[in-house]
């Protein structure tokens, strides 16, 4: 199972599908999943669980609607009870502080390859594409922008988009101004209180959801991000009022994660800049950034002025480039010679 970084606070809560059997307001949270788990998993059939779910990857998903996926979806995890035909769930709210980094990765387009770049000029560029430019993504659908991000480690940013090493990209750094409250989608579910009977049920359920929601999608297989949408939107959306974004596991090491913002929530961030870098690997293999320039807005101006290494407002906006080589290879960064 996955598990939140080190630093990020977490809470779990618990939902029932149908109804509410005698669960008061002031009840914990604790005693609210102990109660539903009692209605619920008593239910479920494992082998008939797995069935479900090896019918639902057969499922012609290329000719599907977003109302047949999401019927699909609920017909695997739901189950009848004495309550009604329901499933529960453990969505988790977990928070990255304020001051925690994030990092997007764009491509450049190979005619761009003169500063300042066409793809990376005005700050619009280092958001979210407007609307219609948004294509299907993991968690939208095509026209509804959102802005997708890998936190702390840029190299997942840059895993994500499958950007070949020595081939240019723009990195984009942004800061947490406020604490950033996530749902988090595939992390670890508490069963500790449940018998191997029932945690092996729980584990199944979240399994399921999890390896559908981060399922590997390439050219000319976009429907199936519509699963992912699904499974988002239909079991872990919150309320507003508590969450800033969705989190799941990164698809190129799952034991990192990206944080999706919902659109009234990227005020939380802070734009630090751009870092027009390229991956190189050093003697044992690992990964470094090389940076070759950098950008930012100067005085709140929209069109991002672009500086050198080694500049007073390169050091400013990114002190580590410039740290000497040994700091450097520990944060992932060299600087350019």
């Amino acid at each position: 199972m996955n598990e939140i970084p080190d630093g990020v606070g977490r809470e779990s809560t618990a939902r029932l599908g149908v109804q509410n059997p005698g669960i008061g307001d002031t009840d914990s949270p604790e005693f609210v999943r102990q109660k539903l788990n009692a209605a619920f998993l008593p239910h479920v059939d494992a082998r008939e669980l797995q069935r479900r779910i090896s019918r639902f990857r057969k499922l012609p998903f290329h000719s599907m609607s977003y109302a047949d996926v999401s019927q699909a979806v609920l017909d695997v995890i739901t189950f009848d009870t004495p309550s009604g035909r329901c499933s529960v769930l453990q969505p988790s709210i977990a928070t990255y502080p304020s001051g925690t980094r994030f990092y997007r990765v764009r491509h450049i387009p190979e005619d761009d390859h003169k500063t300042p770049l066409r793809s990376m000029s005005k700050t619009a560029d280092c958001w979210e594409p407007p609307r219609e430019l948004a294509r299907m993504g993991r968690l939208n659908k095509a026209g509804e922008p959102l802005l997708y991000t890998s936190p702390i480690d840029p190299f997942v940013a840059v895993g994500e988009l499958k950007v070949p090493d020595r081939q240019w990209f723009s990195l984009i750094e942004y800061e947490a101004v406020e604490d950033v409250n996530v749902a988090v989608i595939g992390g670890d579910v508490d069963t500790k209180d449940l018998d191997d009977a029932d945690a092996l049920k729980v584990e199944m359920i979240q399994g399921f959801l999890r390896d559908e929601f981060i399922r590997d999608v390439g050219q000319g297989t976009e429907f199936l991000y519509q699963t992912s949408e699904v499974i988002a939107k239909d079991y872990f959306d919150l309320p507003p009022e508590v969450q800033d974004a969705w989190c799941y596991p990164s698809i190129v090491d799952q034991s990192k994660f990206n944080v999706a913002f919902r659109p009234d929530k990227r005020a939380k961030l802070r734009l630090i800049g751009v870092m027009i870098a390229k991956v190189s690997r050093i003697g044992d293999g690992s990964p470094v950034l090389k940076v070759g320039v950098v950008a930012a807005t100067v005085r709140g101006c929209d069109v991002l002025s672009y500086f050198h290494i080694g500049s007073p407002e390169q050091r400013e906006l990114f002190p580590r480039i410039s740290q000497n080589i040994h700091d450097g290879a520990r944060y992932g960064i060299k600087k350019r010679r």
